[in-house]
């Protein structure tokens, strides 16, 4: 039976985060936490947390069941979403599309295709 990547995720975490943390509990004083926050989901919404709470000072841990982060938005759904108004799009969503405008201006960028 091929177990599922969600299901792999979680394994981890109940062997690797929950168990420890019990049985820090019950034979000696609990230690710190290596991290303040876990965002679970590689969708915009779950990026964007983590990121925020990074800047933030935040320690964080950004946990996807699937390999590619970004969801819809990384799919080029943005334009259909705004309806073509950029003017309401702010915050790290802004600083995000401005980057990704600013990396894909340079030629070197377009790898396998032409920007035209």
């Amino acid at each position: 039976m091929k177990s599922s990547p969600s299901f792999v995720i979680v394994c981890f975490l109940l062997m690797n985060i929950a168990f420890p943390l019990h049985a820090a509990q019950s034979a000696s004083p609990a230690k710190e936490p290596g991290y303040d926050l876990v965002v679970y989901g590689g969708t915009s919404g779950g990026v964007i947390a983590a990121v925020q709470a990074a800047k933030m000072g935040r320690k964080v841990v950004l946990v996807s069941p699937t390999r590619n982060l970004g969801g819809l938005t990384a799919s080029g759904l943005g334009t259909t979403d705004t309806g073509g108004w950029p003017q309401i799009i702010g915050g790290l969503a802004s600083e995000f599309y401005t980057r990704i405008h600013r990396h894909y201006e340079d030629p070197k960028s377009w790898k396998w295709v032409t920007r035209e």
